[in-house]
């Protein structure tokens, strides 16, 4: 079989690994209920969009089912449940749901269709063209009732659309990431470079340097730049009687850590750079036997079983391997294919496996568990996992990302500020560490929240002023988890002076203040960013216009039109 691409990848499933409870049915399990009595129950809540309930009631059918029903009752049941999953937009276990339907019954075309929608929803055309031919295939071939002719008009035409998409997916815009080698000296992890020495030196006797964002984008690229180094060093090899690959493990490590350090590291001096990682992740994925390919919950299985089995050794190197896979994978769905919903389905399953396996291993040492169940770690997958829900929110086909949003980024800045109140960590950290895992994704978190505000005013345009005098706050809070010569910094008091003006409640005084930050901050930010992706699309040109906006303030001011604790507003 040829090489699987995992950017954009098939599925396969090994038939064996699918007998899985949901564990949110232990307690419906207890209830002494037929199998039949269940599914009717599932069905009736489904109908009425109840979807977690109902797919509860469906994982009672189906530990029920274990017993004495056959294969056909069985493929019914998961085929169900992967319904309620797709509804509820987890798409990998929808994914691993019906597939085992489709094994238990290879006849049942509606186990099929629903495999193919969830592999659509996953970026997945290619896998689902074979999906829908299957659901085609399991039709009756001459004499379909009305409904099976309504199936089959559904099924060829996901696969007319499957064919279309596949053929727009390979095609990646990278064109953001992309690097010219003659520029490489401009950009924001080159300069950092040089300035590293000269902070070294100052910080002995002014330690506020250790700060400086330029440790942060620093710190990113070299675990980034260390992880493609070893990514480059596979090579194929062939010996008497067998051929494979050679290649180091921990690329996908280190390419991970620095984009967590800071995403705004990623960049591609290579045409060959994505063919080279999907290929990495398969050979990291095969080396410590991982489950890229499987959905949260049947990894939360697989390494509870392995680790009673087979110890920590083996279960931390597949679990560090399946998160950081998943997490890249939604990091490149976002970033090259604007694929929003799938890298937020794949950043809440890291979180999901990491939060629900640390509470079960609560008493195991970091040694022991590994890296991936520090709550560090975790903040670093939750900041780019609001970025995501942000970028997947439309008021009209997704309203539902702004009220995660809210949860999500209320969340992360109350465990961030739970976790800094703890005693300091003994083992020594670099000068950006803090930066990367706590004060940046606050920041972010902050600015979420803001963002949050503004979009409430498509829903209530006639308290527009309201909800951005709450935005305004929001930006400042998410300024100051930012270093002033962080581009970051200045941009969020730019957004903030943008909503101080609208909003009418702020004066010229607080108004003021703003803009002198941030014209304190823009060239200390600029000398570091100036070539950055925020930089290249226009901010250093808006953040200019400030100062001419500052000097007819004050000149305003000083003509007596207003005074210091006026509240103005700038349409």
């Amino acid at each position: 079989a040829s090489p699987r691409s995992y950017v954009s990848s098939s599925i396969d499933h090994d038939a064996r690994n699918y007998h899985f409870l949901h564990l949110s049915s232990l307690l419906a399990a207890t209830i002494p209920m037929s199998v039949t009595e269940l599914k009717a129950e599932g069905n009736a809540l489904f109908n009425a969009k109840n979807f977690a309930a109902a797919e509860a009631k469906y994982a009672a059918a189906i530990l029920a089912s274990e017993q004495d029903s056959d294969d056909k009752t069985r493929a019914v049941l998961h085929a169900n449940r992967a319904a309620c999953r797709l509804s509820l937009k987890r798409y990998m276990d929808a994914v691993d749901d019906a597939t085992r339907a489709t094994h238990l019954d290879p006849t049942y075309a509606k186990a099929f269709g629903r495999l193919a929608s969830a592999q659509v929803a996953m970026g997945d055309h290619t896998a689902s063209q074979a999906s829908w031919l299957g659901a085609l295939d399991a039709l009756p071939k001459s004499g379909l009732t009305p409904s099976e002719t309504t199936q089959k008009l559904q099924y060829e035409a996901g696969l007319k659309a499957a064919i279309k998409a596949a053929a727009l997916s390979q095609t990646y815009d990278t064109r953001a990431h992309l690097v010219a080698q003659n520029d490489a000296g401009s950009f924001p992890w080159t300069v950092a470079s040089q300035m590293i020495p000269r902070l070294r030196a100052q910080a002995r006797m002014n330690p506020d340097v250790l700060a400086s964002s330029a440790w942060v984008i620093h710190y990113a690229y070299e675990e980034f730049a260390e992880g493609v180094g070893k990514m480059n060093f596979m090579r194929p090899y062939e010996a008497s009687d067998n051929a494979g690959v050679a290649g180091m493990l921990g690329a996908l490590a280190a390419m991970s850590n620095g984009i967590m350090r800071d995403e705004r590291v990623m960049h591609i001096s290579d045409p060959q750079f994505l063919v080279k990682f999907n290929k990495q992740v398969i050979f990291e994925a095969n080396a410590v036997r991982a489950w890229t390919h499987e959905g949260p919950e049947l990894v939360i299985q697989k390494a509870l079983e392995r680790q009673e089995r087979d110890g920590w050794r083996s279960v931390r190197h597949a679990l560090a391997v399946t998160v950081r896979a998943w997490m890249m994978r939604a990091f490149m769905e976002g970033g090259l294919r604007a694929q929003h919903t799938v890298s937020v389905d794949f950043y809440k399953n890291c979180l999901l496996v990491i939060r629900t396996l640390r509470d079960k291993w609560s008493s195991s040492s970091k040694d022991d568990r590994g890296v991936i169940f520090e709550k560090t770690f975790e903040f670093g997958i939750a900041k780019m996992y609001l970025e995501a829900i942000m970028q997947a929110y439309n008021p009209n086909t997704a309203p539902e990302m702004l009220d995660l949003l809210q949860t999500e980024a209320d969340r992360l800045i109350r465990e961030i500020e739970e976790f800094m109140a703890l005693p300091k960590p003994q083992e020594p950290l670099d000068p950006g560490f803090m930066s990367s895992f706590c004060l940046y994704p606050k920041g972010q978190a902050y600015s979420m929240r803001g963002f949050l505000q503004v979009q409430l005013i498509r829903l209530h345009p006639e308290d527009a002023q309201e909800y951005r005098a709450k935005a305004a706050p929001e930006y400042l809070k998410a300024a100051a988890c930012f270093p002033p010569d962080d581009e970051k910094h200045t941009w969020f008091l730019k957004v903030a002076l943008s909503n101080q003006q609208s909003s009418g409640k702020f004066t010229v005084r607080e108004i003021l203040d703003t803009m002198q930050r941030i014209a304190e901050s823009a060239p200390k930010a600029k000398a570091i960013w100036e070539r950055s992706a925020l930089g290249m699309r226009g901010a250093w040109e808006e953040l200019a216009g400030v100062a001419k906006q500052e000097a007819h303030l004050r000149q305003l001011v000083a003509q007596g039109k207003f005074s210091m604790d006026s509240c103005v507003s700038v349409e």
